[in-house]
């Protein structure tokens, strides 16, 4: 049985375990990304936890934030009463109504297509006893939703430099791709496939109107940290999380600008007549790449279910 639902650990709430992240990246903006929320709430629950603690957890003079001694000590409570509570969740599994027993799963969205189509069928086939329940958000909403318990087991991506809570299992790597139109002038009639893109001076960028995807989304992160290291501040932005749309915004015109897309992205039947109107850069020799991955809480046991899955997904990617 399959449910799409978005059900929540009654004694694992994602907020109580909030500092964890704090700890993690020692940056406030950081963990608010993280954490979907807005950074004042952020700021607002770090200072209430302070004062019903009575002591200062982190100390803001620093850059990045540096863990008091009372806030390591707190971390390291947290950390053991997240794993205390997944084992009770493990515990008391037997004694839950058949729909609580449900294995719960995260998918990105943009994703969702591809894991039903190669990965939930021959699952399903081989564990008809286990109800399955998929939730989909975005790569960093499943991320911290598997990290706080609230799933089980979710998938998403990693990147050179990343930082990870979870515990990774890289499945595919695929590639990234700066996009145009391919009648931009910035091509210059230099040739480009989507498999073999060419070279782009940054320079040439330095004008040019950028798609941006918007902070809630991992790619956000990988796009703002490769412009970075190549001295790339784009003058004008169009903020549009929907890639299809950017694709097909920037094979209309060829001032549209650029973006950038993953792979994955092409597969979509819609944008095949698209391609051959767009051209494929990278800014060096260095291709741009990230892992599409699987992931799962550290220091939490796999339930017999979630075993059963990470081994049908291995499988399914012919990962030995």
């Amino acid at each position: 049985m399959i449910r799409n639902q978005d059900r929540r650990c009654a004694v694992n709430t994602g907020r109580r375990y909030y500092f964890l992240t704090i700890a993690e990246t020692r940056n406030i903006t950081r963990s608010a990304e993280r954490l979907m929320v807005s950074q004042p709430s952020l700021t607002q629950y770090l200072n209430k936890l302070e004062s019903e603690l009575g002591v200062k957890l982190v100390d803001r003079h620093f850059t990045p934030l540096r863990l008091t001694e009372a806030g390591e000590i707190y971390r390291d409570y947290l950390l053991e009463q997240q794993a205390l509570d997944q084992q009770l969740m493990e515990r008391l599994r037997p004694y839950r109504p058949d729909a609580e027993r449900t294995l719960t799963v995260g998918v990105p969205l943009q994703r969702s297509p591809d894991i039903a189509k190669r990965v939930l069928p021959g699952f399903i086939s081989a564990h008809p006893d286990i109800s399955l329940s998929v939730w989909e958000g975005t790569a960093l909403s499943v991320r911290e939703r598997v990290h706080a318990g609230e799933l089980q087991l979710g998938f998403g991506y990693t990147y050179s430099g990343g930082v990870e809570p979870c515990i990774v299992q890289n499945l595919e790597r695929e590639r990234i791709v700066i996009v145009c139109n391919a009648q931009n002038p910035i091509v210059a009639g230099v040739h480009s496939s989507l498999d073999n893109p060419a070279i782009l001076s940054a320079s040439a960028l330095a004008d040019e109107l950028f798609y941006q995807i918007s902070p809630e989304y991992v790619l956000y992160t990988v796009e703002t940290q490769y412009l970075e290291r190549h001295g790339v501040e784009p003058q004008r932005r169009v903020v549009l999380s929907n890639l299809s749309g950017t694709v097909s915004a920037l094979a209309d015109s060829p001032q549209s600008g650029y973006a950038f897309i993953p792979h994955y992205t092409f597969l979509d039947t819609n944008l095949q007549p698209l391609l051959s109107r767009l051209a494929y850069f990278q800014l060096d020799a260095e291709p741009l790449e990230w892992s599409f991955a699987l992931m799962r809480a550290k220091n939490v046991p796999l339930t017999r279910e979630a075993r059963a899955f990470w081994n049908s997904v291995l499988e399914q990617y012919r990962i030995g």
